[in-house]
């Protein structure tokens, strides 16, 4: 009866103990970056009853749990790179960007190393898909070098008047950029031919930095005429074919891509295709719509940007921008059967189920908010209570010990 009595009262305060140390946890962790607050459960530990006339004391099974499922507050941050996960899963992290074995955290705190890497809080690599390969490898965003774009296409929508004289002309200037991202000006002119068809021709490529003539452009490829287009327009104003060799008859619906050859230069040669989507020929003025073209002279990284599905975009000073990872969404069957490492990190068990490697957003996975942060899921007033009730406990088991001491030493009296 004795020693059922201690056991039941040394369970007691073993249970209230670990009561107090999950308390502790939680309260030191309340500003850490996505911490998961755990807490301690009770369950009674029945002993056999060898009689109906005697009570045989049993005591408290302790039953802790890891509350990883649960969703913390997400803040907004000051830094891009610092991530949150809005929904279930986790980020794939590594120990070193050669580690073997992945990781998971909600810990969104990455900031470049010196080498580039984005690393967390805790020294952890989060991991994303190279656009490339799509191979899962540590994120380094110091490998992005600037880049330029060559035009390849041009919009161009203008009013030509309708009631223009012959040889009457409008020129535009095109800008444009090469393959290593030179500026170059394009002249567009538009002369009336006849009643309803102006020719479109383009004239010598000017390089804008130095002013020097550096290509003739021709009709569609290298070898192609200088190019010179007639288009046609119909009654009510809109364009109704092109004529490409100069016969007086439509022969295409479409101009002729814009070929510009650069012979003196180490850029390579480039193809603009023309688009006059829009462009009329009404009574009235000579109006610019709009005139757009694609291309971009060489930029240099900037920073980066984190949109929701997980794409990683290295932005340039040129305005142009490259994707240049994904990060995935960890998933598990069962979140709360993770085995908790230090550093914020997860390992999978069995008890978890197997990772599965989502879109975010898709299939069940969170979406990643990226120049935010998810704060801990502890509850300092709850924590608070905890400590109180925890305490309390203790001190009564205590009195327990202190009564069963007595009767123990009593019993020992008694027996000498």
């Amino acid at each position: 009866m004795l020693a059922g009595m201690l056991g039941s009262i040394i369970s007691g305060l073993n249970y209230n103990s670990q009561r107090v140390g999950v308390a502790a946890d939680n309260i030191s962790n309340v500003s850490t970056t996505g911490y998961k607050a755990a807490s301690v459960k009770s369950s009674t530990l029945v002993t056999g009853q060898t009689s109906i006339n005697a009570y045989s004391a049993g005591g408290v099974q302790t039953v802790s749990h890891q509350l990883v499922d649960v969703q913390g507050i997400i803040g907004a941050s000051t830094s891009k790179t610092d991530l949150a996960v809005s929904g279930s899963g986790f980020f794939a992290i590594k120990s070193s960007p050669s580690s073997s074995e992945i990781l998971y955290t909600r810990d969104g705190s990455f900031k470049p190393n010196n080498e580039g890497f984005l690393v967390n809080s805790s020294g952890y690599y989060l991991q994303a898909n190279n656009p490339s390969t799509g191979n899962l490898e540590a994120l380094n965003v110091n490998g992005t070098v600037g880049a330029a774009t060559a035009t390849t296409d041009a919009k161009i929508s203008v009013n030509l008047p309708a009631g223009a004289n012959v040889g009457d002309a409008q020129t535009i200037n095109l800008q444009a950029f090469d393959t290593l991202g030179g500026e170059l000006s394009v002249p567009v002119t538009f002369e009336k031919k006849s009643t309803s068809v102006f020719t479109l021709s383009v004239g010598d490529i000017i390089d804008n930095n130095s002013g020097a003539t550096i290509s003739t452009p021709t009709e569609g490829n290298v070898s192609g005429p200088a190019y010179s287009v007639d288009v046609f327009f119909s009654s009510d104003g809109s364009i109704g074919g092109y004529d490409t060799d100069s016969d007086g008859v439509i022969d295409s619906t479409s101009p002729p891509g814009i070929y510009l050859s650069f012979s003196t230069r180490p850029s390579g040669d480039i193809s603009i295709n023309a688009d006059l989507t829009g462009t009329t020929s009404f009574a009235g003025d000579f109006t610019i719509n709009s005139i757009e073209a694609n291309g971009a002279a060489y930029g240099s990284y900037n920073s980066v940007d984190i949109s929701s599905d997980g794409t990683v975009s290295a932005s340039f000073n040129n305005g142009q921008s490259r994707a240049i990872g994904k990060i995935p969404v960890a998933t598990f069957t069962n979140e709360n059967g993770l085995e908790a490492l230090s550093g914020n990190a997860y390992r999978e068990t069995t008890a978890s189920g197997s990772v599965n490697l989502q879109n975010a957003g898709s299939a069940g996975a969170g979406t990643v908010q990226g120049g935010a942060l998810e704060f801990s899921t502890t509850d300092i007033g709850s924590e608070f209570v905890n400590l109180i009730l925890s305490r309390n406990a203790y001190s009564a088991s205590l009195k327990a010990l202190s009564t069963a001491e007595e009767m123990s030493t009593a019993l020992i009296r008694q027996v000498a």
